[in-house]
């Protein structure tokens, strides 16, 4: 029977990180550190040579956080989930993770032929034939990860959050880490949802917002807006849960109907009538992040948002940012600070791995950040 531990739909969407774990410039703290890595991908090596170079020690209070796609690509899946789980570090749950976790429900219930990993039966071999057609969501590279992890290795994963939320950062001064909050995603969040509101598939896969518009339409954002519903309702069927996935058939046909794809215009009062979508045909929804944060006037209400998942875009690791050509056309003065850091570099496809070091400044009176990376 299949153990209750593993209920590989989302168990959790939000979770607190303890202020224990977190930096703080108070004057009694300890010299807390906040090691942010990017997506890992199965390369284990370069994990432990970046977490060196950083001088990661857990016993001296850094803690270690994971934006997601620890897994697959890479040569060893399972080294990276167990080094993660030796560090007692946290991590949200990435798009990788969800379909790896969706195969391994599937080899469970005898969906797909072979055994998961650990219980000593014939793996899942890829013998190149298509996956049954109700079950495009995961692919044959999930199977195979999926029988590589131990039990234990799967439970981990399984119970990890889509949003981490770390909180404010005490005796933060400068921005962008005097904000009311920061948090660790996958892929990325819609600007006018609160984090309860978020759609957990947009959180692990999102690259863009479309925004409808009778004016203009585009192919390639209407085979985004198809495939965000196949994917959906293959997640559903992988999982046998509806409770975290209201699958949105209804938005694809509205959407399409309406146009969708505008990238004049996209102010930061019209991104409440976003789509998220995986693909990047639309506006980065880290542009409209950042816009949306550097028009609240209230640090205490702005949100940093620390993210991986998007390699093409590559790493957006620096605290300034130029304002966005139209706003500035409209009179918005720059430099801006960002709140939308991108972690992402490529590590999958030979690039560096990176990481954001979150600490306090060498006089203990504020929060800074500096990137580390490894190739």
């Amino acid at each position: 029977m299949e153990s209750t531990l593993i209920q590989q739909h989302v168990q959790e969407l939000i979770r607190d990180l303890s202020p224990i774990l977190s930096p703080s410039a108070e004057p009694s703290a300890s010299r807390r550190r906040l090691v942010i890595v990017g997506d890992v991908h199965g390369h284990l090596s370069k994990l432990k040579t970046l977490l060196g170079n950083i001088g990661f020690d857990k016993a001296s209070g850094d803690h270690l956080v994971l934006t997601g796609d620890l897994i697959n690509k890479g040569p060893d899946s399972p080294g990276v989930v167990q080094l993660a789980m030796d560090h007692g570090a946290s991590a949200v749950r990435g798009n990788n993770e969800d379909r790896v976790l969706a195969a391994h429900r599937l080899l469970r219930i005898g969906r797909v032929p072979g055994v998961p990993g650990g219980d000593g039966g014939p793996p899942f071999e890829d013998s190149g034939a298509p996956l049954p057609p109700d079950i495009p969501y995961a692919v044959s590279s999930d199977f195979i990860t999926a029988t590589q992890l131990s039990e234990a290795q799967v439970a981990w994963l399984s119970s990890l959050p889509l949003i981490l939320r770390v909180g404010p950062l005490r005796g933060a001064v400068s921005a962008p880490w005097n904000a009311g909050s920061v948090v660790v995603v996958h892929g990325g969040l819609v600007p006018s949802l609160t984090l309860e509101e978020q759609d957990p598939w947009a959180v692990m896969n999102m690259r863009s917002l479309v925004l409808p518009s009778k004016e203009t339409h585009t192919g390639a954002v209407r085979e985004a807006l198809a495939k965000r519903c196949r994917d959906r309702w293959c997640r559903r069927t992988a999982f046998q849960v509806t409770r975290d996935e209201k699958v949105d058939t209804g938005l694809l046909s509205h959407t399409v109907s309406e146009g969708s794809g505008e990238r004049t215009k996209d102010t930061p009062s019209r991104v409440r009538d976003a789509v998220p979508i995986e693909a990047e045909d639309g506006k980065p929804w880290r542009d409209a992040w950042n816009e949306t944060q550097n028009l609240i006037e209230r640090p205490a209400q702005r949100t940093v948002v620390v993210y991986g998942h998007d390699a093409r875009a590559g790493l957006q690791g620096q605290r300034e940012m130029d304002a966005p050509k139209q706003l500035a056309d409209e009179g918005a003065k720059g430099p801006w600070t960002r709140y939308a850091f991108g972690l992402d570099s490529g590590c999958a496809y030979g690039n560096a791995l990176s990481a954001m070091v979150i600490e306090p400044s060498p006089d203990m009176d504020d929060i800074v950040h500096r990137i580390e990376q490894v190739n």
